[in-house]
């Protein structure tokens, strides 16, 4: 989504038509951004650590044998941050063991962002098992101390139901106590929680409202969100160049979602001059960084030599790279292609399987094309029953 909100894109096989990404509307896109905090490192805020770090010296890489020698003292602030630079290998090897033994350290004083941290491990896998159980514990350990970040993320859990009932009811407390202390992150996820009606009645009017406070602190997912209401005119009069403008403030920011989105802009020719060059420049920088919806606007490009040279089979490996995501259209375009023998040999039965994923994520183009492939299987093999009932 998280996000999020990620833009439409083209369908190939028989229909030609914008729609959403995946499954549904508003889940769709949530899903399609695999973790919010993957994305913006939310789990993990980086202002903490460039405070801690700026606390404790100048630049690598004196500030970081300062650094050291702070943390070795037990300044917890100190372990934290370095346990941030292993973490991110950032001035030292990366070295994720080293860093969850760093965060324990400042834990074991009670310091809340370390806390967090070693709670977004456990949550993730990340150098350790991957345990929710274990993540609740560190994060309410955080919470306890009034950490807002922390709070956010047991809304996360709450709302998805990782590690407990999912409880959106919950989830959206969590993110109003954290919203209290003007936590971007949290205001985002209340603006979530507004537009899809997730604990609270649905109402665009509030959604807009808290994505506009997390967008004023340049938090990119709310400008991305932001971006797709005034796209799709949702609380807001429908507005290209608006959209454009948040979509752009947060691609700026290296958000994939963001820049997923400027490409199919660029692709429909909304708000800007139809450009299919464009289009694929912007879908390169977010499929680099493995964002499906992007993958799929590139396989796309290759498949009908937008803005690149016609190539199919350049087209299949963006396409298998998102539907190993799930990626729902990515999927369709699959079964088409297989259908087709564009970049692959020709082959119903595996046409009709991807059509049959792309159907189940809610892909309604699939659906339809599945219908026809059907339809067209059983009449060549009507056909061929009769022929060979003729045959001396």
């Amino acid at each position: 989504m998280e996000r999020e909100q990620i833009d439409s894109r083209p369908s190939i096989l028989l229909l030609l038509a914008v729609t959403l990404l995946v499954a549904g509307e508003l889940d769709a896109r949530f899903s399609l951004l695999t973790r919010l905090r993957d994305w913006q490192r939310i789990g993990k805020p980086l202002q903490f650590t460039q405070s801690a770090f700026s606390d404790h010296g100048a630049k690598p890489p004196e500030g970081i044998d300062k650094l050291r020698h702070d943390a070795d003292a037990g300044d917890a602030a100190a372990q934290n941050a370095l346990g941030d630079l292993y973490d991110e290998g950032r001035g030292v090897p990366q070295d994720r063991a080293l860093a969850l033994e760093w965060y324990r350290k400042a834990a074991a004083q009670n310091f809340a962002i370390a806390e967090n941290n070693l709670g977004y491990a456990c949550e993730h896998g990340l150098g350790v098992p991957q345990d929710y159980g274990q993540a609740i514990e560190w994060y309410q350990k955080a919470s306890a101390q009034d950490l807002p970040i922390a709070e956010n993320n047991l809304g996360y859990l709450d709302e998805h139901g990782l590690g407990v009932s999912r409880n959106y009811e919950a989830a959206v407390e969590l993110y109003r106590k954290a919203a209290a202390h003007d936590d971007p992150a949290a205001e985002n996820s209340l603006g979530r929680a507004y537009e899809q009606g997730l604990g609270v009645p649905k109402d665009f009017k509030q959604s807009i409202e808290w994505y506009g406070k997390a967008a004023a602190q340049n938090f990119a997912l709310a400008e991305n969100n932001l971006g797709y209401a005034y796209q799709h005119g949702r609380g807001v009069t429908q507005d290209y160049d608006q959209a454009m403008t948040w979509y752009r403030k947060a691609a700026a920011q290296n958000l994939a979602p963001a820049q997923s989105n400027l490409g199919y802009m660029y692709q429909a020719g909304q708000g800007v001059p139809k450009d299919a060059a464009q289009a694929v420049a912007w879908f390169r920088l977010a499929a680099a960084q493995g964002f499906a919806p992007a993958q799929t606007g590139l396989g796309h490009a290759y498949a009908h030599g937008d803005g690149v040279t016609q190539d199919y089979q350049r087209a299949i490996e963006w396409y298998e790279k998102a539907a190993a995501q799930g990626d729902a259209q990515a999927e369709n375009e699959l079964g088409a292609a297989y259908y087709a023998g564009h970049g692959v040999r020709k082959d119903s039965r595996q046409a009709v399987q991807w059509l049959r994923k792309a159907a189940a994520h809610g892909n309604t183009d699939a659906q339809q094309n599945l219908e026809i492939v059907q339809r067209n299987r059983k009449t060549s093999s009507n056909s061929d029953r009769t022929d060979a009932t003729a045959t001396p």
